[in-house]
């Protein structure tokens, strides 16, 4: 992989991304905030219902998906691991940013006890996440879900598992320098240029993962930030 390229997904898409991710989620919130709601409430009346409650319900159907776990119990599942193996992934890339020492005193863990930790739990929630991946890759190919799948719902769950794979390969089939990437970020978030990560499996995860950053806001998967004001406005 040539030199310009890791330079450019290191140093320039970055700064892309960040602002295609950024505006065009703030348009589709915009978006959704302008279009007309019906005039008519959809509470049953005498029974008002509160901030706390309406956030109450939110978090709840977010966290539980009871809607999917009503439809199918076997979508169910493979959705609540998916989601929460997204979870664990996510918070523990946090540790590329920065480092929790004050969690590890707190909970009395060494240096070695905290990079097996991670290694588990991010092994763990990288495996499911792409097994999920996997299985609705798979229920995507039957019918009827065929019948109204379209290219980008295919284009979308391959780049999410050529994501988790590259993924996976680093963890499990290279030696990964966590003060190297934690060094490289805080470039990064500091704006400033540096030398790309010497390593073409991660600057091949790093475009990827920016790919569907930028993809993001305009992909079926903003139903994450939708379905949320969806329910505000359902249980207002």
């Amino acid at each position: 992989m040539s030199y310009w390229f890791s330079s450019f997904v290191s140093n320039i898409l970055p700064f892309i991304t960040a602002g295609v991710f950024f505006g065009g989620l703030a348009y589709r919130v915009y978006r959704w905030w302008r279009s007309p709601r019906a005039s008519v409430s959809l509470v049953v009346p005498p029974e008002p219902r509160s901030v706390g409650r309406t956030l109450g319900e939110i978090v709840t159907e977010i966290v539980t998906f009871r809607r999917v776990f009503k439809g199918s119990r076997a979508l169910w599942v493979v959705s609540w691991l998916f989601h929460l193996s997204i979870f664990v992934f996510v918070v523990g890339h946090f540790r590329l940013f920065m480092d929790f020492s004050w969690l590890w005193n707190l909970l009395r863990l060494t240096p070695e006890q905290v990079d097996l930790s991670a290694l588990v739990g991010g092994g763990a929630s990288g495996m499911v996440f792409m097994l999920g991946l996997l299985a609705l890759f798979v229920r995507r190919l039957r019918m009827p879900v065929r019948s109204i799948s379209v290219p980008s719902d295919y284009f979308l769950l391959l780049l999410l598992l050529a994501i988790a794979f590259s993924g996976n390969y680093m963890r499990f089939l290279m030696h990964v320098d966590v003060a190297e990437y934690r060094a490289f970020f805080t470039n990064l978030f500091q704006l400033r240029f540096g030398a790309p990560v010497n390593n073409v499996m991660f600057t091949l995860h790093f475009f990827l993962v920016q790919l569907f950053l930028i993809y993001f806001p305009f992909s079926k998967l903003v139903h994450i930030i939708g379905g949320a004001l969806t329910l505000k406005w359902a249980y207002r």
